[in-house]
């Protein structure tokens, strides 16, 4: 029989789909792959990667301004003069502004630049050495302000913004992330507090005292320092935290000085040979080294306890404990999370002044003081019980300085000036900004020496 084209195709069908019906009866699949064709979402704009600056950097431009000092230079031979410049930040709408201390050493002239170019003659309303910060006040009342945001809230990586003036190029604005935070660089003198935010936005010499904003237009920290073998940006620079220049600003303002508190403690971070003594499962906090007696701690802490946290902030280095600390002022409460034994503990500390009492307290360094020579305080509560007398104790006496030369000494105590009795060292501050005399009476008495002490001072 002859067999045609059409019988062997449907025979090898056949054959075909009975194959099939046999291999999906006995084989089961343990899983089912399924390919999906990828989605593609159209960029309209390429810059929508990238954080939006532009804006942010217009806005806040008003708000950085050119900063001229004259600072005089004694020399042992002659007086010297010598320009600085450098950058600030206009705080408040009334003219209040924040620049770095260290370029208004022995200013003699100081001459602001906004950003429209109106140029103003800027009063020194008060500094701090230890934070290298400074106020500056100028007589205009329609400038705009940088809103100050909260430096705890950074976290590393975070973008971040430099606006200052380098080399004299004013309004130069430059991007970074933040790198680390409250690093200490050893920068100010031992009371000095360091707690700095470091970023890789370039700054160079010209942007100490200029902003770092966030994304959101806020500032975060007031340009300093930068870490370099060349004196130019390498790749580091530092920031104050806006948390420490926002009590600065307040406390000077408000006090003239700084009101600084103090816990009355020694401490070390807590390294890994600590926390093998301590048996501590974690490497954390700082080691209390010593309590002062008398001191904020002393009813509550011990010498070995391990401060993990304050108020809620972890602190594992001095350099973040201080950061925290320098936020508060005397007569606060502040509260503390710390191991003792290997167990937690939780308590409230009632801060204190370097004196150990709660009064807001502070050693005054005005210019007009420098001037003469001499570091003054307020007298405490209870030295103004002992002493039954009111007025204001110098601190130091500055060698070769008029009140040297008029042979005045520490802890003199100062009753009157011009025949004009003297409360406090807020009056003898103002009192000398007004007095125009070149020759200054001074009258008082020292606590361990009988009689009183007058002295002139030439101006």
């Amino acid at each position: 029989m002859e067999i045609k084209p059409i019988h062997l195709f449907m025979c090898s069908l056949l054959t075909a789909c009975l194959t099939v019906a046999v291999f999906s009866y006995f084989y089961e699949p343990d899983t089912v792959i399924i390919r999906e064709e990828p989605t593609y979402t159209l960029v309209a704009n390429k810059d929508d990667f990238k954080p939006e600056f532009s804006g942010i950097a217009t806005r806040s431009l008003e708000s950085v301004v050119f900063i001229r000092s004259i600072n005089k230079i004694e020399t042992e031979f002659n007086r010297e003069f010598k320009s600085v410049t450098g950058s600030g930040v206009v705080v408040s709408s009334d003219g209040y502004i924040v620049t770095n201390n260290h370029l208004l050493e022995d200013a003699e002239h100081i001459e602001v630049t906004l950003h429209n170019k109106r140029v103003y003659r800027a009063e020194l309303i008060g500094f701090d050495s230890y934070t290298d910060l400074a106020i500056l006040k100028i007589e205009d009342q329609t400038i705009k302000s940088l809103p100050i945001g909260d430096s705890d809230s950074l976290s590393i990586g975070d973008w971040v913004l430099a606006i200052g003036n380098p080399y004299r190029l004013n309004a130069t604005v430059t991007a970074g992330i933040v790198s680390a935070k409250a690093r200490h660089l050893n920068l100010n003198d031992r009371f000095g507090v360091e707690s700095y935010i470091q970023t890789d936005a370039v700054i160079n010499p010209g942007n100490s005292g200029g902003a770092l904003i966030n994304t959101y237009g806020e500032l975060i920290g007031i340009n300093t320092a930068i870490l370099s073998n060349s004196g130019n940006y390498e790749g580091f620079s530092f920031a104050i935290p806006s948390n420490i220049v926002e009590k600065v600003i307040e406390d000077i303002k408000e006090y003239g000085a700084v009101q600084r508190a103090w816990l009355g403690v020694t401490i070390a971070a807590v390294d890994n040979a600590v926390a093998k003594s301590l048996e501590m499962p974690n490497v954390q906090g700082v080691i209390l080294k010593s309590i002062v007696k008398g001191g904020a701690a002393q009813s509550k802490l011990t010498k070995g306890d391990v401060i993990v946290k304050l108020n809620n902030i972890s602190v594992n280095s001095p350099a973040e404990f201080n950061g925290v600390l320098a936020i508060f002022r005397p007569g606060e409460y502040i509260n503390i999370d710390y191991i003792r034994k290997n167990k937690r503990y939780n308590t409230d500390v009632l801060l204190q002044n370097h004196l150990n009492t709660t009064e807001m307290i502070s050693i005054r360094k005005d210019k007009v003081l420098k001037d003469i020579g001499i570091e003054v305080r307020d007298l405490s509560i209870q030295e103004l019980s002992t002493l039954g007398e009111k007025g204001i104790k110098v601190i130091s006496v500055q060698r070769g300085s008029p009140s040297s030369n008029a042979n005045m000494e520490p802890d003199y105590i100062i009753t009157s000036v011009n025949d004009v009795l003297i409360e406090s060292a807020n009056q003898l501050v103002s009192m000398l900004k007004a007095e125009q005399r070149m020759t200054l009476h001074f009258d008082g008495f020292y606590i361990d020496f009988p009689g009183r002490f007058p002295y002139r001072v030439a101006r």
